[in-house]
Order: structure tokens, then C-alpha cells, then sequence
């Protein structure tokens, strides 16, 4: 008996250690195919600017960028070492992507990686841990999974785009070291919650030469019904947090009282039918108030028109 519990024990410690990280040694032993690189019709070249560059909140390097791109095509996966040097800007659409061995993105000069049109199903710790990179668009794949601290150490990272993918759990530990990440999207996903310290690693503002800018956070087109009470609680500043087209029903009452300024709050196309008297309160460093396609009544309206109007802001039904 007591040699077949040890047989057991053993066996159970074997699938235990086979379940742990096995991403990492799935990404470490896998080999790369190199044959599409090989045959790929890949163009490096030179353009005016970013012409991708989807962002607002800081100003791309302006004169020549080098890039290389990749449209069309069967370029399931892109291997390490294949990355052509002094490009500042990746460009891979509609290449039916699958795979991105660790390693591709290091560069010193790497600025803006553009991935979309895909077929990405997860995206794994190492791929993108400790880059350069500044701009991320990973939007409009089939990302359902993103392993815990997959965009650790990006210190440069300022936005990342994650938008059209199939997405059901946010976990801030994706962004563990990225120093000034101050705008993120995550909309048309599968979210059901906005989990406690979503904001934990998101920069308030950005300061460049010329700008300072407020961040955004973007959850419009998900699932959304939670929303923790402390999940912004590191944040005194932004420009938006947009939380419309959810099921969002109630809102914890001190969730957004943390908030000294914040400038835009869009909650359009939710549950809401109304607030409680704190919950109205902790709207005070809400600037304008976006509350359109929610079921309101008549008595509420007029309490946050009220109160809106008290403190020298809007609020829009």
C-alpha cells in the first residue's frame, strides 16, 4: 500500500510540474519553422514618418523611418535572428500568423510593432518582455490568452492596442515594469470584470519635448458586469476610461472617488437605472460625464444633473 501511495504521489508530482509554466518550456523546445521566413516577400524599406502610428497621447520621431513589412501571404511564424537590422517599425497584416518565437522583437532602435489580420492565438512570456518597442497594435487577431507578465520589463512601452480579439480575463501583471504605459485598448473583447488594481501599471501622464498628455484607458465592446471597487485606485489623473456597450448594472460606490480629474468618463449603453447618493458623490473629479442608451429614471437624471451643475461640469444623457 505504502509503496503504491509513493507510485501515486510520484505520478500526481510529474503532472503537477507538467502543468506549471508549461508555456515556457512549450516556447523554449519549440522549434521555430524557418521556411517561412525563407520564402516570405518581406520589404524593408523607407517611409516619411510612422504612417501606422495610431496613437495621440505623444508625438512619433518625425523624418525617415526604416521599416519592414509583411502583407498577405503564409507567414505562420517569425523566428529569431530574421528581425532585419535598423528597422524602427514592423508591419505584419493578413499573413495568417501563428507563432512568434522569443527573441524576434530585440532590437535597440525596434519603435512600433504592428500586428493585425492574424491568426494569434496566445501570446507568451518572452515575446515581447524587454523590447524597445513603444507602440504595440495586436489588434484584430485571435488572442484569447495572454500569459501573466507577457509585456513585463517594456519600459519604453507608452500604448498598446489589444482591440477585436477574443479576450476574457485582464490581468494587470501583463504589464509588470512598463514604466510609461499610458494608453490602453481593449475593446470588442470578451471581459467580463475590471478586476482589482487593473491600473496598476498604467502612467498617468507623459510628459515629452513638447506635450503633456493625461492617459486613456479603453474597455468600450466587451461583457463587462463587475467592475471592483478598487480598480483604479492608484489613479488621480487620467484624460478617459471608457466603460461603454457593457452590462455594467451597478457601480461599487466609491469606485471613481479616487479621482481628483479625470476629464472623460463614457459609460453610454450599459444597465445603469440609477445611483446612490455616494456613488453620485464620487463623481466629484469627473469633469464631463457621458451616460447616453442606459434606463435612467427621471428622479436620477435630475439628482446628477443637479449635482453636475453644482460643480461647474457636464453630464450627458
Amino acid at each position: 500500500m505504502i509503496h503504491q501511495m509513493k507510485l501515486l504521489f510520484a505520478v500526481f508530482s510529474l503532472i503537477s510540474l507538467s502543468n506549471c509554466h508549461i508555456f515556457v518550456t512549450d516556447v523554449g523546445h519549440r522549434k521555430c519553422d524557418e521556411s517561412y521566413l525563407k520564402n516570405s516577400r518581406g520589404v524593408v524599406a523607407e517611409k516619411q514618418g510612422y504612417q501606422y502610428y495610431p496613437w495621440h497621447v505623444f508625438e512619433p520621431p518625425q523624418g525617415k523611418v526604416k521599416f519592414f513589412q509583411i502583407r498577405e501571404g503564409n507567414v505562420k511564424e517569425l523566428c529569431k535572428y530574421y528581425l532585419p537590422q535598423d528597422v524602427q517599425e514592423v508591419i505584419i497584416l493578413n499573413t495568417n500568423l501563428e507563432y512568434i518565437e522569443p527573441g524576434y522583437f530585440q532590437s535597440n532602435i525596434l519603435e512600433q510593432v504592428f500586428i493585425q489580420g492574424n491568426k494569434l492565438y496566445s501570446i507568451h512570456r518572452g515575446v515581447f518582455n524587454g523590447t524597445t518597442i513603444r507602440s504595440l497594435v495586436l489588434s484584430d487577431n485571435r488572442i484569447r490568452n495572454i500569459y501573466p507578465r507577457a509585456f513585463e520589463s517594456m519600459k519604453r512601452l507608452e500604448a498598446i492596442s489589444l482591440d477585436y480579439n477574443s479576450i476574457k480575463l485582464f490581468d494587470p501583471t501583463w504589464f509588470e515594469g512598463a514604466r510609461v504605459l499610458n494608453d490602453l485598448t481593449i475593446t470588442h473583447n470578451f471581459l467580463t470584470e475590471i478586476p482589482e488594481d487593473a491600473t496598476r501599471h498604467i502612467c498617468q501622464v507623459l510628459e515629452t519635448d513638447t506635450l503633456r498628455k493625461y492617459g486613456s484607458i479603453n474597455f468600450d465592446n466587451n461583457n463587462i458586469l463587475y467592475i471592483h471597487p478598487d480598480a483604479f485606485r492608484n489613479i488621480r489623473t487620467l484624460d478617459t476610461v471608457s466603460l461603454s456597450n457593457n452590462k455594467v448594472l451597478e457601480l461599487p460606490e466609491k469606485v471613481f472617488q479616487q479621482f481628483e480629474f479625470l476629464m472623460s468618463l463614457y459609460m453610454n449603453s450599459n444597465e445603469f437605472i440609477c445611483f446612490t447618493n455616494d456613488t453620485v458623490r464620487s463623481f466629484m473629479g469627473v469633469r464631463r460625464l457621458f451616460l447616453g442608451e442606459n434606463k435612467f429614471n427621471k428622479e436620477c437624471m435630475e439628482e446628477l444633473k443637479d449635482f453636475f451643475d453644482l460643480k461647474g461640469d457636464k453630464v450627458y444623457f
